[in-house]
């Protein structure tokens, strides 16, 4: 059917040009279901958000009640479920066994779950899909939004201890980089372990962690962690955000300025490997020095130098002007070396190096099989027993072979490259400015102590425990 307008009778053109009172009507119609819509959404957020206060509170009552009964875990989950009953109406939740969690706080502020005796609860509460009671709402059902989903959750730490779980706090091993971290696949992370990239951390994948392991970066969204393995803490158990910075990397020049000045000996020969003096300060490790508290000072000022067989003597620092390098298939223990260039490692088979102290400005880099550290001692004599620090370049430890590790090695260096040596190792700790490879397969493990330094260390801050926030899910 076809229609057309015509003129009013009377009128003219312009007269009905400006008669529009129909789009009029037609507009306000328009605004006016628009406006009843918006106050419909306030009406059912307004709802939500004062339904998610009331859980909130009903978690945060049932994890401070469940927490003061700890480590009774019977009587936490009874009284939990008590504080849920009252303060919330039947039907609004339902209490289930995964509700409730136990565990400690760590020095990161992050809850994990563990079978032992707990010092933190953690209590998730919420009207969900899942959990077959979701919020209806009254409009926002017209635009297909049936129900909302407002949940709490609350952790909180018994009041016997301070807040924080003195057991997981990097002390079987630390790896951090002011820069990024990558991590090849198929590795073993047992222990209190923390590998810490502040641009960010990737991991390869067919991992397993201990419950205790923490992978961080600045922010824990540039921390990727693909692929666990059956049995592992899972991917957001070990993923946390952490500020960790380096301690001893901004002094390694001012510390080897030092180092060099104390062990300067007016008129040594520096062309002979006979001891030139005596040093009995705490610039160095005991570990270098003797029965009578002395480490033999050796100076070179011949060249590039090269250690052979039977050159490095125990309880001696070989101080030198220039790079050297010690060849292969040499042993080093109880040696102190302090180099104004390189020190290269020839490697070999079979290589046992601790008790050592190596210090350059510039590469040290490593080959061979060396197992650093002592695997069988490091737990029991509870310190380091390998230090290496580079003030401008790289640590690379080497170590491709079958029996290459590390156990007890403290270092700090612009550049790390552990090689091989992360295979088995243990009681590790090293700070890095550029991006670090650690390659992968790695097998990291310890003792569950911090070992002794000769240096400060950068800690995990401890945070004290507090609600854990809450949200609407739309």
């Amino acid at each position: 059917m076809q229609y057309k307008q015509t003129l009013p009778k009377g009128g003219n053109f312009r007269q009905f040009t400006r008669d529009q009172s129909g789009a009029v009507s037609v507009a306000t119609l328009f605004l006016l279901v628009l406006a009843l819509l918006m106050a419909g959404v306030a009406v059912d957020s307004a709802n939500a958000w004062r339904m998610q206060n009331r859980l909130q509170i009903a978690a945060d009552a049932a994890a401070l009640g469940a927490a003061a009964q700890l480590p009774d875990r019977e009587k936490a989950t009874e009284i939990a479920q008590e504080l849920m009953r009252r303060n919330l109406d039947a039907g609004t939740h339902t209490f289930g066994p995964s509700d409730l969690r136990f565990g400690s706080i760590d020095e990161t502020g992050a809850f994990f779950e563990h079978d032992d005796d707990a010092e933190a609860v953690r209590v998730d509460t919420g009207m969900t899909e899942k959990r077959g009671n979701p919020l209806g709402t009254m409009f926002l059902r017209l635009v297909g939004v049936p129900t909302l989903s407002p949940s709490g959750g609350s952790i909180a730490v018994s009041s016997g201890g301070d807040g924080t779980n003195a057991s997981p706090g990097c002390e079987d091993a630390m790896i951090l980089t002011d820069n990024s971290m990558d991590i090849g696949g198929g590795n073993t992370l047992d222990g209190k372990i923390c590998l810490h990239g502040r641009n960010g951390l990737h991991t390869g994948g067919n991992d397993w962690y201990s419950p205790e392991v923490r992978l961080s970066a600045q922010s824990a969204q540039d921390v990727t962690v693909n692929h666990v393995r059956q049995g592992s803490a899972t991917a957001e158990q070990v993923r946390t955000g952490s500020d960790l910075r380096p301690v001893v990397l901004p002094k390694l020049q001012s510390m080897f300025d030092e180092l060099w000045a104390a062990l300067e000996v007016p008129d040594a020969n520096g062309r002979d490997l006979q001891v030139d003096g005596y040093y009995t300060g705490d610039l160095l490790p005991d570990f270098l020095k003797d029965a009578q508290g002395r480490i033999a000072i050796v100076y070179i000022d011949n060249g590039w130098w090269t250690a052979q067989p039977g050159d490095l003597k125990p309880n001696t620092v070989y101080v030198v002007n220039h790079g050297m390098q010690i060849a292969g298939n040499v042993q080093a223990q109880k040696v102190g070396i302090i180099a104004k260039g390189q020190i290269g490692i020839g490697g070999g088979p079979n290589l046992h190096y601790t008790d050592n102290f190596f210090f350059a400005t510039g590469m040290i880099n490593s080959g061979g099989d060396i197992q650093w550290g002592d695997a069988g001692k490091y737990c029991e004599n509870g310190r380091y027993s390998v230090y290496t620090f580079s003030v401008n370049s790289t640590v690379s430890l080497g170590g491709w072979g079958g029996g290459a590790g590390a156990h007890g090695l403290f270092g700090a260096a612009p550049g790390f490259n552990p090689g091989g040596a992360m295979r088995n190792s243990g009681g590790l700790y090293f700070e890095a400015r550029n991006f670090v490879p650690l390659g992968g397969n790695l097998k990291f493990n310890g003792c569950g102590k911090r070992l002794n330094a000769e240096y400060d260390q950068a800690l995990p801050e401890a945070k004290p425990a507090k609600a854990a926030g809450s949200r609407i899910v739309w």
